[in-house]
């Protein structure tokens, strides 16, 4: 039991130390949101209201977002609206694909393609993204189409919600969204890796010493799913 009880204290005083020194940067940095790096989530607007919804160009339906909708045999999902009648340039409307190839066009004008990644990295349905739509005062009180479609039955009808505003600002707002979830894929990156560098530290060999190094890698992995 001695064996064991050691290096489980050396490995959980360590975890502490990394823990302890995230949290305390994690403060640091919510502290200087806003003043230190300029960026406003005020300047975004959720741009979820009265959007007109229709499946492989039927009759269209007054939908506010987000929402998921039962749509198994769609081939396509459009979205249409009216853009604010005022946008500062340099502005972005983001887009959520979820398992969707997204197109985008404002005024009939083509804007956006999203078919996921090409070549190696190209997958049966495209990658979960965000995708940002640049948009100017030019584009102000324009119409707006969005059209989805997936080849997974179970993600044709998710639309989640849309924003508009600066990049940067929306960046900014999302990161913020979904804080608890980064936070959670860096710690356990953080744990992946304490678990490592024991294992090759304190010398673990045999069956113990693979085990430590798949258990560490494998969580490693699953904090980079999180993040990611």
């Amino acid at each position: 039991m001695k064996d064991i009880k050691a290096p489980i204290e050396r490995m959980t005083k360590i975890f502490l130390i990394i823990v302890t020194g995230l949290t305390i940067l994690m403060i640091v940095l919510g502290m200087k949101t806003g003043n230190g790096t300029g960026f406003n989530e005020g300047n975004v607007t959720e741009f979820d209201d009265h959007w007109n919804y229709s499946v492989d160009e039927g009759l269209s339906q007054q939908i506010d977002l987000p929402q998921t909708r039962n749509v198994p045999e769609a081939h396509e999902i459009k979205i249409k609206n009216t853009l604010p009648k005022r946008i500062d340039d340099g502005s972005v409307i983001a887009v959520y694909a979820s398992f969707q190839s997204v197109t985008c066009w404002i005024d009939g004008e083509k804007k956006l393609v999203y078919n996921g990644a090409k070549d190696l990295l190209e997958t049966d349905a495209p990658v979960t993204a965000i995708v940002f739509v640049p948009v100017s005062s030019q584009d102000q009180g324009k119409s707006i189409t969005i059209e989805y479609s997936s080849t997974l039955a179970s993600r044709k009808g998710v639309l989640h919600k849309i924003l508009i505003g600066d990049k940067a600002d929306t960046i900014y707002y999302l990161v913020k969204e979904r804080i608890m979830i980064m936070a959670l894929g860096i710690i356990l990156m953080l744990i992946g890796v304490v678990v490592i560098l024991y294992k090759l530290l304190f010398g673990e060999t045999g069956k113990v010493g693979k085990a430590l190094l798949y258990q560490g890698l494998y969580i490693f992995m699953i904090g980079m799913f999180f993040l990611l």
